[in-house]
């Protein structure tokens, strides 16, 4: 009786399916041949004419070759469960799949159909070999697209540990040297807009608003070669960018700026990939700790619009007991036309915010704020555990990181059992799968938390250290002497996370935000 054959042909893209050396035609060609040679009944040959096979899950795989009008894998499955073939036939197994577990459940299907797979370029698989080719080919396919994203990636990432651009184009704060080749060969500060952005940086450390620089800009005569105004958000992209700070990044998202832009000590969001101090930075060595040191506090407010705490004294250092808003400066003009400051009052309840209004209608003088702060000052002074904290540890992270290597563990063993099973109970392994993976990452996210805590404790324990030291030296009779700006950047530094609660005319607490 002759054996009943199934073949299996396949090319990862439409150009692949033409007269080529792998292209279908001969891939079909030789199935043909191999038939005729050993007398064996050709049943159907299955096209896979131009379908992605880089999935981790066969299912998807199949209906999305579906979606795309190739039907090959969902008749596959119905040959499967009728069993109406004795070999299948194909030029090799990463014609299958490129991914292990999808590669895997085909092979074991086709030998648990009660047929064996031929190999045009290989040999026999049956039930006596079939796991020793599951591992070994499996491995084999996934390395062969893995190799070619590897080297791409590699080259992307040798760029950019090389201080080279790896986009099209500079940001405008760099430019890119090339040789007489055309080839890049460094990345260096742009000496045309370098005068632009150290002007920009002072006049944010003055407490200037995102907002507002293009304007102030263009009144300064900074314009863009065409002669045109700067966009809007031109200055915030730019500070944003890891690159203006000399440092080279890949896969981040601009919305998903913060410290670690310029920071190696705070981690970057979850797979981004960070080379530190590859480039000069932008601006002048003397505006790099300030600029930092404010971007740091805009971070942590919001970072965008109408933002001036660091204008005034005492700004951005409390929070409404009543709403959780921060306090703002409350202004009044004299009969003279001064504009005199009275105190700090909530910002909802004076219109400076989107929230809904506050019934905190009092504010809290200059006189109270400063004799509070001189009051915590001597405190701290005479305590130097004032600021001491329960510090996250290495210990905290252990038993998390002992659940996460389970739950990988377990999922392993799942792909590898459901690639066994039948297809009835296949939903039941795909459910399982995705209730562990959602432990899987909800148990890394508490661990790159604790991990930034523990970073986070360490950088803001050391600067408060640093702004206890300077207030000292300075004493407090000289301290409050000093511009507002200057009182504000040593109070933030030591204040890290900690904000007074304002309730009416009075401080209330110290708390944590």
């Amino acid at each position: 009786m002759k054996l009943r054959a199934l073949g299996w042909a396949a090319v990862s893209t439409v150009p692949q399916a033409s007269l080529e050396k792998e292209s279908l035609p001969v891939q079909e060609a030789d199935i043909r041949e191999l038939c005729a040679r050993e007398g064996w009944h050709l049943v159907e040959i299955l096209r896979v004419p131009g379908h992605s096979r880089s999935y981790l899950d066969f299912h998807e795989m199949s209906s999305d070759a579906v979606n795309a009008g190739i039907t090959a894998f969902r008749d596959l499955e119905r040959h499967w469960e009728a069993k109406d073939f004795d070999v299948l036939i194909t030029r090799d197994g990463n014609r299958f799949a490129r991914e292990q577990p999808p590669h895997a459940f085909m092979v074991l299907r086709t030998i648990r159909s009660g047929a064996f797979i031929q190999l045009i370029n290989g040999g026999r698989v049956d039930a006596e070999n079939v796991n020793m080719f599951v591992a070994m080919d499996g491995y084999r396919a996934a390395q062969d697209v893995s190799e070619l994203r590897r080297k791409f990636q590699l080259g992307m990432n040798g760029r950019a540990k090389r201080g080279l651009v790896i986009s099209s184009r500079a940001p405008i704060s760099h430019r890119i040297v090339r040789d007489r080749s055309g080839k890049a060969i460094a990345t260096e500060v742009n000496p045309v807009t370098a005068p632009m952005f150290e002007a920009a940086a002072r006049l944010l450390l003055k407490g200037m608003a995102w907002d507002d620089m293009a304007d102030e800009l263009e009144r300064l005569g900074f314009l863009r070669p065409d002669g045109k105004r700067y966009p809007r958000a031109t200055i915030y992209k730019n500070f944003t960018n890891p690159l203006f700070w000399g440092n080279m990044a890949r896969w981040y998202g601009k919305s998903r700026v913060g410290p670690w832009i310029f920071d190696p000590e705070v981690p970057p969001p979850d797979g981004v990939r960070m080379w530190y101090d590859r480039i000069p930075p932008a601006l002048p060595e003397e505006l790099i700790e300030p600029m930092q040191a404010e971007l740091r506090k805009r971070f942590s407010s919001g970072g965008r619009g109408n933002w001036y705490t660091n204008r005034y004294r005492f700004s951005g250092l409390g929070i409404c007991d009543e709403c959780g808003s921060t306090i703002s400066v409350r202004s009044n003009r004299t009969r003279k036309g001064e504009l005199y400051r009275e105190g700090l009052g909530c910002a909802t309840f004076w219109g400076r915010s989107t929230q809904k209004v506050c019934s905190q209608t009092k504010y809290v003088s200059h006189a109270v704020l400063q004799d509070f702060f001189e009051h915590l000052l001597e405190q701290i002074f005479e305590d130097d555990d004032f600021f001491k904290i329960d510090q996250p540890t290495q210990d905290t992270l252990a038993p998390l990181q002992l659940q996460l290597e389970n739950v990988s563990r377990q999922i392993d063993r799942m792909i590898t059992e459901q690639s066994l099973a039948p297809e009835s109970v296949q939903p039941r392994y795909r459910q399982q799968i995705e209730v562990l993976s959602q432990q899987y990452d909800i148990l890394r996210a508490q661990i790159q938390s604790q991990e930034y805590a523990r970073k986070d404790y360490e950088r803001q324990h050391r600067h408060q250290q640093h702004a206890l030291e300077e207030i000292r030296e300075l004493t407090l009779e000289t301290f409050w002497n000093l511009p507002d700006p200057e009182i504000n950047r040593l109070l933030r530094l030591l204040m890290g996370d900690l904000r007074i609660v304002i309730r009416g005319k009075e401080i209330v607490d110290l708390r944590t935000v």
